[in-house]
């Protein structure tokens, strides 16, 4: 987004000044214009385009470099340069069946990215859009877009989801509803949730979407066609209910689980079939409908919250069941390429061969590689290169996150099997169980190892104006979460240094520094409100550090934290009776065991 500099601003108002004076004192015996004051003034041709849109209609203060309404509704504040009119009037002519087209038009002109943004916001849409619809709307494509995915709003997954909104009213509405409820969370000033005229709307379209997403997943169990964008739908409603219910929904967490188990089942009916692990593609056969690439990404983000909600005990279902297809999938794969497998060793030798069986780390890894082509194939030729490039860049960081999310449900999985008693059998399963992902989280370290020193020369003066800067600050504390939180699981489980010590390992006190160190940073150019992109990794850091600054500059941290969601302000009251716990009896505290006390929290 183009901004005008001050220097620019005063020499214009100088001009403007200037004109002015000259035109008064030649016409000084003529009547004065009449001055219009309140409602009946002219709005100002100088104010922003977020305010001067035709869904807003708003008189613009015009202050710089943000005018006052765009900073309290949260808005991205437009002062781009104005095209010249015959190519305001190509744009704005566009019907909503060419936004591609639009698109490669806009950027062929260079126009800016934002001016796509707010023109796109008044195409048709699948549902009846009022001036407040268009606020939350353009807030869930922006300032929504950037806080959830780093990719830039107009070629990320935000993106897709909004074209599938514009044609599948199910999607509108859980947009709409998000960004209504984000927007009104994030306001210096919230608005009135009295009246139902606010306060409801977000609930009305949630309602609207549970709806339509329960119509359509009763009407049909399978994809009839490879055009077929129902399931693409269907997912992309999921997982903006899932952050919904996240971020705002009942204390139980009912909702979370809810549509967890929902997905799963959706998976397991509609997803199934077209799963095979080659190579080449992700369907059953080369004639059958395929899984498109914004399909498995999608799966992939939901695996993300289903890890994370299992580690408060709400989840684990869909990456359970994915898991579960993925390995029939890599299976059935294995048995047909075991006679070419064997044919090799013969004339090769073993060394050419791989008989250990992947591990879940590796299926979804592969799953996420998948769909690495998805932005680009989405937007072709118009996609600008600056963007292919970056996503090169930043393959590998979001290769680790990936590896994250089965490490994290495996955890849980760990965490709810420690043995009651201290039985021979019981013991020797979770020791088992321990090994194993022990040794995963050593491979995914040494598959990462340059990663990981880059974030070790990581400064705190670094910006976050490259994206892989702000990617690094957010993935790699989270693997180092996933080592803390699996020390603490082997620690209460009898299996490290046990109950009755808060000592850690040295590579335990190394990733708990590693985490402050990033959240410093982190906090440095985003404030508490970019901590929210690490609430976990800081949790569990909270609960193991034996540094009383660290911790106490974490429990500060969440008690601002705790204005932006009921799930923030669960884990904030938890963290801090569980610390005092510790305190006292010198044991690591069981937060899982405490959870149902307070409600669950999803902190990914």
């Amino acid at each position: 987004m183009a901004i005008s500099s001050p220097s620019a601003d005063v020499s214009s108002t100088s001009t403007s000044t200037s004109t002015s004076t000259s035109t008064s004192a030649s016409s000084s015996t003529s009547t004065p214009a009449p001055v219009h004051r309140g409602r009946s003034a002219p709005r100002s041709r100088n104010g922003c385009w977020t305010c001067r849109s035709k869904a807003a209609k708003k008189r613009c203060d015009e202050q710089r470099p943000i005018c006052g309404r765009c900073a309290r509704t949260g808005l991205v504040c437009d002062y781009s340069p104005r095209p010249k009119k015959p190519q305001k009037k190509a744009v704005t002519t566009v019907t909503s069946t060419s936004l591609q087209k639009v698109q490669k038009d806009l950027v062929t002109r260079a126009v800016t990215p934002d001016i796509v943004l707010t023109l796109a916001d008044e195409s048709p849409s699948s549902v009846a859009l009022s001036a407040d619809d268009h606020d939350a709307l353009r807030y869930f494509r922006t300032a929504f877009a950037q806080f959830h995915h780093t990719k830039h709003p107009q070629y990320g997954c935000i993106s897709i989801m909004f074209q599938l909104a514009r044609e599948n009213p199910m999607v509108m509405h859980m947009a709409l509803a998000l960004g209504f409820h984000e927007m009104d969370t994030r306001r210096s000033r919230p608005a009135i949730t009295s009246d139902a005229v606010v306060g409801g709307r977000p609930m009305q379209h949630y309602a609207a979407a549970l709806r339509l997403l329960a119509n359509m997943v009763g009407e049909t169990t399978t994809i009839t066609s490879p055009t077929d964008n129902s399931l693409d739908a269907c997912l992309s409603t999921l997982w903006l209910m899932l952050l919904y219910e996240q971020q705002f929904g009942d204390v139980q967490g009912r909702g979370v689980q809810n549509h967890l188990r929902g997905a799963a089942s959706l998976a397991h009916h509609r997803v199934k079939s077209m799963l095979s692990m080659t190579s080449s593609s992700l369907t059953s056969s080369s004639t059958a409908p395929r899984l498109s690439l914004y399909a498995v990404r999608m799966l992939v983000w939901i695996a993300h919250i289903d890890s994370a909600a299992s580690s408060a005990g709400i989840g684990g279902y869909f990456s359970g069941a994915l898991m579960q297809m993925l390995h029939e999938a890599t299976r059935l794969e294995g048995e047909e390429a075991e006679e070419e497998d064997n044919e090799n060793e013969d004339e090769f030798g073993s060394e050419f061969s791989d008989p250990a069986p992947p591990t879940p780390v590796d299926m979804l890894l592969r799953m996420h590689r998948y769909s690495n082509p998805l932005y680009r194939t989405t937007w072709a030729q118009s996609y600008p290169q600056v963007e292919l490039l970056d996503d090169l860049e930043n393959r590998s960081v979001f290769n680790l996150f990936t590896c994250c999310v089965p490490l994290r449900f495996m955890i849980a999985q760990l965490a709810a099997s420690i043995p009651e008693s201290n039985s021979d059998e019981g013991m020797r399963q979770f020791r088992q169980r321990a090994g194993s992902i022990a040794r995963a989280i050593a491979k995914v370290r040494a598959g990462f190892t340059e990663l990981l020193d880059v974030a070790k020369e990581l400064s705190i003066e670094t910006d976050c104006r490259q994206r892989i800067v702000a990617n690094i600050r957010i993935v790699v504390p989270t693997f180092y979460a996933v080592q803390v939180d699996f020390h603490r699981v082997v620690a209460l489980g009898g299996l490290d240094v046990g109950n009755n010590s808060n000592k850690s390992p040295k590579s335990t006190r190394i990733a708990l520094g590693e985490i402050m160190r990033l959240a410093h940073q982190t906090h440095r150019h985003r404030g508490d409100e970019g901590l929210t992109r690490i609430a976990w990794p800081l949790f569990v850091a909270a609960l193991e550090t034996n540094d009383l600054l660290h911790r106490q500059w974490i429990l500060d941290r969440f008690d601002g934290m705790a204005k932006l969601g009921s799930h923030l302000a669960r884990a904030q009251q938890l963290l801090r009776d569980a610390v005092a716990l510790q305190d006292r009896t010198g044991k690591r505290a069981d937060i899982r065991s405490m959870m149902p006390e307070y409600g669950p929290f999803v902190l990914t």
